[in-house]
């Protein structure tokens, strides 16, 4: 799902930023994204 809504080409490459990232960073990002689209996050 992360992958073609980021529009990366392969799974590889969001992998590569994701694996990097800590539980807590990848959260907020999520609640962020969802609350651009219109979500409660």
């Amino acid at each position: 799902m992360a992958q073609r809504i980021l529009r990366h080409s392969r799974i590889a490459m969001t992998m590569e930023v994701y694996a990097e990232a800590s539980e807590e960073a990848v959260r907020a990002a999520l609640g962020k994204l969802s609350g651009a689209m219109g979500g409660t996050g």
